[in-house]
This record gives C-alpha cells, structure tokens and sequence, in this order.
C-alpha cells in the first residue's frame, strides 16, 4: 500500500505558487512567438511614483462621495449622440450598467468630477486618483479609431502601472482573468489594428435581434431563412451595380428600385425667409481673413469686403475680390451623423475641440452659417462657424487637471476667453464633454468660473 506523500512545507508552497516574484518583475510572454511583443521592462518616462494605500486599508464609495459625484452628474453636458450616459451613481433603481454605460462614465463623466474631489486628499487620494487615470488611459486607446506603435507603447505603459497600482491600493483583491487579457490586447492592436474593426460587439448586437424574434416553434427553420434572406439581398445588391446583366424586359425598372435606396438631398439657391442676415463688420472681417488664408484666390489677387473693394480706385480694383456681408443663418449642422449646435440651441453640441495652423484649440459655437461667395463667375458655399475661445486655466498649484498631462484622459480645464474666431467646419476635429464650475467651487484660489471637458476624440 502506497503511504500518503507528506503534506509540502509553507517554503514549498509559496515556491510553487510563485508568491515570491513580485507583479513589476513578472515577465508575461510565453514560448509563442506571437507573445513576443510585450515586454514589460519599460523606461518609467515620469509617468509613475511611488503608491500610497488607504491607512484603513479599505477603498470605498462612501455615501460622501457618492453624494459629490451625485450633485454634479445632471451638470454635466454631454453631445446628444451619446445616448447612454447615467443620471444617478449608486441607486439600484437605475438598474444594471451596460458595457456603453460603464465606458460613458469612466471616460466622460468621472473625469470631469472624481480630479476635483480627490485634490486635497494625500498621497493615498493622489494614488487612487493615478490608478484611476491609468485605467481611462488604458480603455481611451484601446477604443481609438486609428492605431500606431505609439498608442500601442502607451497602452502597455498604462496597463502595467494600472495593474502595480492594483495589487498596492486594492491588496484584498485577486486580479481578474479579464486584467490578463488586458495585458495581451496590445499585441492584437499592434498586430490587427484598431479594436473596432474586429471586436465582437456588432455580432452580439444581431445576436440580440434574433433571440427577439419569433420564431413560431420553428426552430431550425428560421436560421435558414436568416441565412437564404441575406444572401439574396448580398446578390441582389451585386446585381444592380452591374445592372447591364439583367434582361432588357427588366432594364426599365431597374432606376424605379434603386431610387428607393438613394437619398435625394433637396437642394435650393434660396435662403429661407427668417435665415437671412447679415454679418457685422468685425465678424465679416474675420470671415475675410479666413478666406484668404484657406481659399486664397488666384492671380495674385485678395478677398476684401464689397464696403472695401468699392472704394478702390479703377487701376487697383483688379487686385481685389469682394466679398458681401449676406449669409444664411443655421442653429444646427451635421457632420456624418454627429450635430453641432450654436450654444443658444443646444449647449451640449456646442463645445468643440479645432485644429488650426496646425494647432489644437477649444470653444465654444456661437454662430453657425453659409457664407456664398463668387469666383470668375461661379458661385462658392461654405459653412463657418464663430467659435468664442476658451484658454487654458494658469493656476497649475490650484489646478488638480494639470496633473493629467502624463495620461491619455483627454481632459482640460478652461476659461472663457473673449476672443472670437471664424473656422470652417473642416476643422473641427471632435465634440466635446463638458461641466462649469462656479468660482471658488474647485478651489478657494480660483476665482473666475472654469469649464472642465472631456474631448470626444476616438
């Protein structure tokens, strides 16, 4: 009879669990060559700092915070095509989050209030406040519509900080299977691009569709159609982009069914009664310096305003193009789907992040217009908006989002400038969250009011 081995030592057993490596020195490649690519021996670059746990040793929303978050979530304005962002923290009213929920508050929400709250914590709110960072860092780029190596070195620096800080400031908690594939989602993007063109979210989605649907106790059935219905409309569609293979019996009818699919985009050279108006001579002139800088004209000629260009004398007039004051006033505009809005119509479309020259800027819409000008006989629209500034907020003691420039949160604090300038909506470069803060309401040395936002840049 074979006798019991004897139970392992507790040197042993800590052995065999590896309990003696700590989580920094781990190396997380395994003997597949795919697994190369991450490495986590990376330069700390200024990025971390030594961590700070709780002196209880708990980490909990209390009803405290609860509360803050609470009061300033319905300040908070989001763009209208977010349609799934929280009103209430902590009711079980609200039910279950969603997976688009919990992105929408952990990206757009929570990081306009949580810098704020944690700011005259300690070293232990600072530490929490950096875990959280690297955490909205992390799904930031792993969500980014376009990908490079760079993103991709940013992810894995923000996944091993965000995975040390975890096992500092939450040591009660075991690591997820989830944080493990968190580690190894970077060699998909380095190797498959950016997570939307092969995430599973869309076939979840027909998944959801189709256990909605009747089936009538036809099982086996339904898939069939499913399948025999798609792949004639997948041929069908073939078909009429090459309609010269139909019969001649059907070519008639062929322009009769694609119209039903064609959008037709009503369009008029006449500017509605009530759109009409004119622009002011400071805002023309902006709109003039504009043109000439993005459209300059040919021949060595300049845009200047028909006041102007009729007080030139015969010999110059040739030098210069007018352009009038008349425009067609719009309170709305969409770009691919997305409306931008003056502040006056909708405050939550309103605040935007620009690039001009090359350079990135923020404001907020307060004008929206078609502007028609003509050139050698031919009439050219475009749209402008006016977009009053908002600068930077200085105060970077007081300021608890001046910490955030090592992170890839996308947050800003900003004022209200009183400078304003015209751009072409090709220039908008994203929408914007945002939340105003009264004076003295983030710290008893800020005296003016500031706009916290959240650039929705994916």
């Amino acid at each position: 009879m074979l006798s019991r081995p004897d139970s392992p030592t507790r040197t042993e057993s800590e052995k065999s669990e590896g309990s003696g490596v700590p989580f920094n020195l781990l190396d997380f490649r395994s003997d597949e060559t795919s697994d190369y690519t991450f490495f986590p021996y990376l330069k700390d670059g200024g990025w971390g700092d030594s961590w700070t746990p709780p002196s209880d040793g708990k980490i909990i929303f209390e009803k405290s915070t609860l509360s803050f978050i609470n009061r300033l979530l319905p300040r908070i304005r989001i763009p209208t095509w977010i349609k799934r962002a929280i009103p209430v923290l902590g009711k079980a009213s609200f039910g279950r989050l969603k997976a688009d929920e919990w992105r929408n508050l952990f990206t757009i929400q929570l990081p306009l209030i949580l810098p704020v709250y944690w700011a005259d914590g300690g070293a232990s709110a600072r530490s929490l406040f950096r875990n959280f960072a690297h955490l909205v860092s992390m799904v930031n780029l792993a969500l980014k519509r376009t990908m490079n190596s760079e993103k991709v070195y940013k992810y894995r620096r923000h996944t091993l900080k965000y995975l040390e800080s975890c096992l500092v400031l939450f040591p009660d908690t075991n690591l997820a299977p989830n944080h493990h594939m968190a580690v190894h989602l970077s060699d998909c993007l380095d190797k498959f691009g950016p997570s939307r063109s092969w995430w599973s979210f869309s076939m979840e989605r027909l998944m959801g569709k189709v256990l909605q649907t009747s089936d009538n106790n036809r099982l086996g059935q339904l898939e069939v159609t499913f399948l025999k219905n798609f792949c004639r409309l997948g041929n069908l569609q073939s078909l009429m982009s090459e309609h010269e293979k139909f019969p001649p019996q059907l070519q008639p009818f062929i322009p009769q069914t694609q119209a039903f699919s064609i959008s037709v985009e009503k369009k008029t050279d006449l500017v509605q009664k009530g759109k009409q108006d004119f622009l002011d001579s400071s805002i023309l002139k902006l709109l003039t310096d504009k043109i000439n800088d993005s459209f300059p004209a040919p021949k060595n000629q300049t845009w200047i305003s028909s006041s102007e260009w009729c007080k030139k004398s015969k010999n110059k007039i040739k030098d210069f193009i007018p352009i009038n004051s008349a425009i067609e006033n719009l309170s709305t505009y969409s770009i691919e789907n997305l409306i931008f809005s003056t502040f006056k119509r909708n405050p939550s479309n309103s605040v935007i992040k620009f690039k001009t020259y090359s350079r990135t800027s923020h404001g907020i819409i307060k004008k929206i217009f078609h502007h028609r000008r003509t050139l050698n006989d031919q009439s050219l629209t475009d749209t402008w908006m006016l977009v009053q500034t908002l600068a930077p907020e200085n105060s970077r003691a007081e300021n608890p989002f001046s910490k955030l420039d090592n992170f890839d949160m996308q947050v800003d604090l900003k004022v209200l400038e009183s400078k304003e300038v015209v751009i072409h909506i090709s220039e908008i470069h994203a929408h914007c969250a945002w939340l105003e803060y009264k004076p003295f309401e983030i710290s008893p040395n800020i005296e003016r009011k500031c706009i916290a936002l959240v650039s929705l840049d994916r």
